[in-house]
């Protein structure tokens, strides 16, 4: 049993410590709170689809009649590029960005 402890890096004492707080070998569940990272996260994924959305479009050349799909005019050249114009619109908003 230690050589089994010692390769998931816990000690017998946490396993002692769950099986005595458990319900049937399960944990009990706790109330989900929503915490301020979460919020936080809720509100970066909002603002990021809003500017992905106000980005310029355009259909595509092939298959006009037949197609949906609608791509980046070339204003957007890169990934670093699609980056910066979100930076750009992070600070005219005075939003915080997500990491890259």
């Amino acid at each position: 049993m230690i050589t089994f402890l010692s390769t998931l890096g816990i000690t017998e004492n946490s396993v002692h410590y769950w099986i005595e707080h458990s319900d049937k070998g399960m944990t009990r569940k706790q109330e989900v709170t929503q915490t301020l990272t979460e919020i936080r996260t809720k509100d970066c994924v909002t603002f990021l689809k809003k500017v992905f959305d106000d980005l310029p479009k355009m259909p595509s050349n092939y298959c006009r009649a037949s197609s949906t799909k609608l791509y980046l005019e070339t204003v957007v050249q890169s990934k670093l590029k699609l980056y910066n114009l979100y930076g750009e619109k992070c600070n005219e908003q005075q939003e915080n960005s997500t990491s890259r």
